[in-house]
């Protein structure tokens, strides 16, 4: 069988069209983007906070004691509403919010630090509500003092605790 030129080209015409692509319905993208570009400029911080290192208590009596006060200043280089909050690195003791146990040879040693006669918190990393003092808008001095409770039962030996302090700028 012979085929034609004509017949070469309806074949190769019919043999593009069920080749080419059949248009669908478009649907909707089921995602879109876009892209914003934020500008901001970084304003570091306008207070910090010096406190000693390390305060030695010496000795450390059964019963309860208070001792020598602990300066705390905040130094702001402009105005700044802020208060400092203090965190304990060792357990709290059971029931309470602002008494840590020290650690040594038992937990039967508490620690707690005071400010005008109050207790301070030792849970403002988490209680972000009730846990400042020394609050202020400008360089302040803030004046702590430590206290601890021995129970009779406590063994002798070292004891430490570590409370760790942080400004918390308000709005």
């Amino acid at each position: 069988m012979r085929l034609s030129n004509w017949s070469l080209l309806c074949g190769g015409v019919i043999s593009m069209l069920l080749i080419a692509p059949i248009p669908q319905a478009r649907s909707a993208p089921l995602f879109d983007s876009i892209t914003i570009t934020l500008e901001a400029t970084f304003t570091m911080p306008p207070c910090e906070i010096d406190v000693p290192p390390v305060v030695h208590l010496g000795s450390i009596s059964y019963g309860e004691k208070r001792y020598r006060p602990v300066t705390l200043t905040v130094n702001c280089t402009s105005a700044a509403r802020s208060e400092i909050y203090a965190q304990t690195a060792g357990l709290l003791v059971s029931g309470t919010t602002d008494t840590t146990a020290m650690t040594g040879a038992d937990a039967l040693t508490h620690f707690w630090l005071e400010e005008n006669g109050k207790k301070i918190k030792l849970n403002g990393e988490t209680n972000t509500t009730d846990s400042g003092f020394c609050a202020g808008t400008d360089s302040r001095t803030c004046t702590l003092t430590p206290a601890t409770q021995v129970g009779v039962a406590a063994q002798e030996g070292e004891r430490s605790a570590v409370i760790k302090f942080n400004v918390r700028y308000k709005a």
